[in-house]
């Protein structure tokens, strides 16, 4: 994978919905965890802004970042997989902390 490409992890799904004000696209976790990578890889600084909160090893995220930047596909899916279960943990703790209030 070049830097200008974007990664679209495999699991990646982008839907319509109908909703009250129309018809929506949507993308799952996978699809936005890909779209964020994508934009870090080209540095990007919101993408760059929202993986550095969602890593928790700051060390493993540089690593990671030099090598999706080199092209290094199993790395960048292995990153994109990391991204993925941290955005759904953050999505889980919003809705918990939304129903306790």
């Amino acid at each position: 994978m070049k830097s200008s490409d974007n990664f679209v992890h495999p699991l990646s799904v982008i839907e319509t919905i109908s909703t009250e004000q129309g018809e929506k696209q949507v993308v799952n976790t996978w699809a936005f965890a890909s779209m964020i990578w994508s934009g870090a890889i080209k540095g990007n600084k919101n993408a760059l802004k929202m993986v550095d909160e969602l890593f928790t090893n700051k060390h493993e995220m540089a690593q990671f970042l030099r090598a999706s930047q080199a092209g290094n596909q199993s790395m960048t899916l292995k990153v994109v997989n990391i991204l993925a279960f941290a955005l759904d943990e953050k999505i889980d703790e919003a809705f918990e902390s939304k129903k306790s209030t």
